[in-house]
């Protein structure tokens, strides 16, 4: 016979497989007690206490244990498990019983129990030319179901971590719904009122035209970012070199550096990484801006290249505790006409090249935002 432990010798319970794992379970143990009759059942969802595992015999899809009612019922009232050979001799079974299997001649029922919740029963059955189950059978069955209450109440867990997480998503898509509104409303309000300015101003119809544009790329840059958010991030790797990124970066927006009065530095250098280059050069940028954003006139940003990733450092204004611990939660901004989209996909982008990003930041000191990719996405030297 095998060892006891090696009936839950199984890969782990999967909250979507519920039935296939108890009926796993359920035949294990029949075969290890040599119990030609078994049952499992176990609290739904709502509560009920319906069969979710035969073996022998069929049991009826509208068989339930009412907890006090029946020989089941009066175990997981008790909390006690049973060993039954005639249920009516029984006192705690007093009253509850009307009729019993003539095929069945010794039964083990055992409450599915923890410490604050009746989850279930396991009920094992042998036939009248079998041995009866005895005192050692039934402590070995108790130890059983003890290891299948903690199965189950995981089980209960997991799924109520998947409904807390369901309206979590949908509270982020109402409110995604609400910032794609809000969002979407300023630029439509001003090529609306362009367009009815150019009806009653034609003579300024070309400078209106240019309002619309300006406008409809608005509108553009923001379906972008949306789409950014909804869509998973599928790299497509090759080799990048970090300074040369920056360096590009340097040369695209120096003179918006110079018009602030801030100092851009470039420092250091590394090995490529695998990776991205657009997507990389994205989140390289963005963390660059944000920084230009929050220093003020005098101050500088230094974009730090080092084996194995970078980081955007500055002087500005630094951040508080609460704002860094929801800076990449999805619409969570601090800035008056920002989506909060741009921090979240940097972190999808990072994430989907085996890497993180680090932050750390004092009030009146400048931030520091650092990417780190895993040594399998660093290039050899």
């Amino acid at each position: 016979m095998p060892d006891l432990w090696s009936l839950f010798d199984f890969p782990p319970l999967d909250g979507d497989r519920i039935e296939e794992y108890l009926d796993t379970i359920l035949q294990r143990v029949a075969e290890w007690f040599d119990a030609p009759i078994a049952s499992l059942f176990v609290a739904d969802e709502k509560g009920t206490i319906r069969c979710r595992a035969s073996v022998g015999v069929p049991v009826a899809e509208t068989a339930v244990i009412e907890v006090g009612k029946g020989i089941a019922g009066s175990a997981l009232l008790h909390g006690l498990p049973m060993l039954v050979a005639d249920p009516m001799n029984n006192p705690l079974l007093a009253n509850q019983i009307h009729e019993t299997r003539k095929e069945i001649s010794s039964a083990m029922v055992v409450p599915l129990t923890t410490s604050h919740e009746k989850l279930g029963v396991l009920n094992l059955a042998r036939r009248d030319q079998d041995q009866a189950f005895d005192e050692t059978d039934l402590k070995k069955a108790n130890t059983l179901a003890h290891n299948i209450s903690l199965a189950v109440a995981n089980w209960k867990h997991l799924g109520d971590m998947k409904e807390i997480s369901r309206v979590r998503r949908l509270a982020e898509i109402g409110q995604m719904t609400a910032a794609i509104a809000h969002e979407i409303k300023n630029p439509l309000t001003g090529i609306r009122s362009a367009a009815q300015l150019i009806i009653t101003m034609p003579d300024q119809a070309v400078e209106l035209a240019h309002m619309v544009e300006e406008e409809a790329v608005k509108l553009s840059e923001l379906c972008n970012q949306f789409l950014d958010f909804a869509r998973p991030i599928e790299p497509s790797f090759g080799p990048v070199d970090l300074f040369v990124l920056a360096t590009k970066l340097r040369d695209v927006h120096q003179h918006e550096f110079w018009e602030a009065s801030v100092e851009l530095r470039i420092l250091g250098d590394a090995p490529p990484i695998l990776g991205d280059r657009h997507q990389v050069e994205r989140v390289m940028q963005n963390l660059m801006l944000n920084a230009l954003q929050a220093t003020a006139s005098g101050g500088w940003v230094a974009i730090n290249i080092f084996p194995k990733g970078f980081s955007v450092d500055d002087t500005g204004s630094g951040m508080d505790e609460e704002t860094l611990s929801k800076l990449f939660q999805p619409f969570f901004t601090s800035k008056p006409k920002g989506t909060g989209l741009g921090l979240s996909n940097c972190q999808k982008i990072i994430s989907a090249h085996g890497g993180v990003i680090v932050v750390t930041s004092k009030i009146g000191k400048g931030s520091s935002f650092s990417v780190e990719f895993a040594d399998n996405y660093v290039e050899a030297a």
